[in-house]
């Protein structure tokens, strides 16, 4: 995992916490001090041998009641040597970072360790000492926020195949809104009660390389992906976009559609991936808002695939500036769009630069998307759109 790779997912961790919500995450640990090695080096091995193969996280200068409060200045590769030396013959998970970075006024230091040489066994931490006891090694386990001594079922999860999540390259992204009439939801109309309401409908597109090395077959739900566009100077909250459509790459043969992917599948409900490949995602919703100038500057998107049977997500994220284009049809003047020329993209599983995006938003472009179909053909999903806006 990369260094700006580890901040982004560390940031998503914060803003999670910072909004009220809970942790919600196995893979991650929250630490208002930096550890003692002897001591915590039981509990590192408990959260290694519980992830199966999956890095985890430890953010040091947060506490998950009173959030961030920051981490005092410490030499990260001193710290790491000591609690490495309380596992038996060194095989400790391996550490990248530190990741050190401001966030509400204090630091805070992000710290990945990777779990791929399970299983994690270390010294009694009361060696030396009269609570000894008969023991002199433990392969520990993580159970919620406790520790305790792996069982024979813990270590057959252990020693069975880790579980791989797929690396995720963005080729190209772009946000756009339209003003549009909406039949009112409610169905009854009066004088007070409109027939027709003015609405701001988003879509999301993001076109995506699925990098994935596994042997076995992964199923996304649709509703359980989740795309957030966040940074709108005129949005008090970020927009939550729930439930995805996808489309796999197809052909027309004689009239039909012809699957042009092996490894990736798409079924009426979920996403099937089988191997390597490209896919396309989309969100889109309505709001009960409109905006009477076109949004400036940069949107960041973050979206989140659950796979079935998987604790970590997949997750990409890119920061996508505004691109001008001609105001037709009530489309915004303005259209995000990853730019060509100054990429910021991201991926908690890994990244790669993209070749081409689109370099322009002329008007039939930003107008196909909210057609009956998208610019790709691809009927428009039905999502459901979370968060509130300014009004």
């Amino acid at each position: 995992m990369k260094l700006h790779e580890i901040e982004v997912w560390a940031r998503r961790i914060l803003s999670r916490i910072a909004d009220g919500g809970p942790l919600e995450d196995s893979l991650v640990e929250l630490k208002s001090k930096w550890p003692s090695p002897r001591w915590h080096a039981r509990q590192l091995a408990g959260h290694a041998n519980a992830a199966r193969g999956n890095p985890i996280m430890w953010l040091i200068g947060v506490d998950e009641k009173s959030g961030v409060c920051g981490a005092s200045e410490n030499e990260a590769g001193d710290w790491y040597n000591q609690i490495k030396s309380e596992f038996d013959g060194g095989v400790a998970p391996a550490m990248t970072g530190p990741v050190s970075f401001d966030y509400a006024g204090h630091t805070v230091v992000a710290v990945v360790f990777s779990t791929t040489r399970p299983p994690y066994v270390i010294k009694n931490p009361a060696r030396d000492t009269e609570k000894s006891g008969p023991f002199s090694l433990e392969v520990p386990w993580r159970d919620g926020t406790n520790t305790r001594s792996a069982g024979r079922a813990e270590l057959l999860v252990v020693l069975s195949e880790e579980v791989v999540i797929p690396n995720i390259d963005v080729r190209r992204a772009l946000i756009a809104a339209k003003t549009i009439h909406r039949q009112h939801p409610l169905g009854t109309y009066s004088s007070t009660t409109p027939r027709e309401l003015l609405v701001t409908k988003w879509r999301i597109e993001a076109d995506l390389y699925l990098a994935y090395a596994g042997t076995g077959t992964l199923f996304v739900p649709f509703h359980h992906c989740t795309a957030v566009v966040d940074g709108l100077d005129t949005c008090e909250k970020p927009l939550t976009f729930e439930g995805a459509t996808f489309e796999a790459p197809s052909k027309h043969v004689s009239g039909h559609v012809v699957a042009r992917s092996l490894t990736i599948e798409v079924a009426a409900s979920e996403l099937i991936i089988n191997g390597a490949g490209a896919v396309r995602v989309s969100w889109a919703g309505f709001e009960e808002h409109v905006y009477d100038a076109p949004l400036l500057g940069t949107a960041a998107l973050r979206a989140e695939l659950h796979a079935v049977g998987h604790v970590l997500p997949m997750t990409f994220s890119a920061d996508i500036s505004a691109v001008p284009g001609a105001a037709r049809d009530g489309v915004w003047k303005l259209v995000f769009l990853i730019s060509r020329d100054r990429p910021n993209l991201s991926s908690i599983a890994g990244h790669r630069s993209f070749p081409q995006c689109i370099p322009s938003a002329a008007p039939s472009q930003v107008s196909g998307l909210f057609d009956s179909e998208s610019a790709s053909g691809v009927p428009a999903p039905r999502a459901s759109l979370c968060g509130t806006c300014a009004g």
